[in-house]
């Protein structure tokens, strides 16, 4: 296939840059200008210089492609004006084609959710407010009212390929030299390799029963302070794990502390039971205990092995 990517530079975007370039497609990918930047070189890869708001070449690209998948995201403050810019244009692009376009979405849209796992199903009563606006481009996409096959992902907490929030977690606890939590750290989340997101991608992508909206998650569930612990084991002997107040925690993570003072207990049944799709690759907390979390890379993603599961 000749697919449009959006966020090919970002932690998913390049992890799926990787698969979809490995399984022998063509990606146009699109790229913020940047004076002096690198990008990767392959026969099957060119880029489109543009950013999110480029709502007519957004567009463009995305109606000459046989499918889209959008994982890009501005993160300076203006994500909602650049993510509705974005899916304008896709949608425009898209509209009538009856292909594929596949959103990034995240499970912090559910609000808490207790210690049930949430699945993708029933109102959100009382959605997080730093995530609210994104359930209306969500309904957008999944909903089918533009003639396309729109399918969104809910992941929870994402690791893996030695990147992600977890590697500045532990460059964060490396550098304070403890491991740290936000006040009790009971909170719960469910975890998801990205390899393993990866794949039900690639699954959305191939299967046209795939359409409306999909959490994505493990059978793993760690509490923040679990997490902790696990960074100090990481660190290695001697480490700890310390709680911290809230604000302390934004001074490290940003909006990220805020987002991690809910529960996100989720149930990935719809995307198991529907499209096959089972996550096979090791535990967060088994990376976290061995010490390896930095010796998997991106690269590693295009691998035989990482595409079949390995452990």
């Amino acid at each position: 296939m000749r697919l449009f990517l959006t966020g090919a530079t970002g932690y998913v975007g390049s992890v799926l840059l990787a698969r979809l370039l490995a399984d022998a497609h063509y990606v146009e990918a699109l790229v913020r200008p940047a004076a002096g930047r690198v990008l990767p070189t392959h026969p099957r890869l060119s880029w489109l210089q543009a950013n999110l708001r480029d709502g007519a070449r957004v567009a463009e690209a995305a109606r000459r492609s046989d499918g889209t998948i959008h994982t890009a995201a501005e993160h300076a403050g203006a994500q909602r004006e650049a993510d509705d810019a974005a899916t304008d244009g896709l949608l425009e692009g898209l509209r009538g084609s009856g292909k594929p376009l596949i959103s990034t979405s995240a499970t912090v849209v559910y609000g808490d959710t207790g210690l049930s796992p949430r699945g993708e199903a029933g109102d959100i009563a009382a959605p997080h407010p730093l995530r609210v606006w994104r359930i209306a481009n969500d309904e957008r996409i999944a909903g089918g009212g533009y003639g396309i096959r729109g399918c969104v992902i809910r992941p929870p907490n994402i690791f893996g390929a030695g990147g992600g929030p977890i590697a500045r977690r532990i460059a964060a606890a490396a550098a304070a030299g403890f491991a740290q939590y936000v006040g009790e750290g009971e909170t719960l989340w469910s975890t998801v390799h990205v390899f393993d997101l990866a794949d039900l991608f690639l699954a959305m992508l191939s299967d046209e029963r795939a359409h409306g909206i999909y959490n994505a998650a493990s059978d793993e569930v760690l509490s923040r302070r679990e997490l902790a612990e696990g960074i100090a084991l990481t660190l290695g002997p001697g480490a700890t794990a310390r709680a911290i107040t809230l604000e302390e925690g934004r001074a490290i993570w940003g909006f990220l502390a805020d987002l991690g003072m809910i529960n996100q207990v989720i149930s990935a049944a719809r995307a198991r039971n529907e499209l096959g799709w089972m996550p096979r690759r090791r535990t967060l907390m088994s990376y976290l205990r061995a010490g390896d979390y930095g010796n998997e890379t991106v690269e590693d993603a295009g691998h035989v092995g990482a595409r079949r599961g390995a452990v």
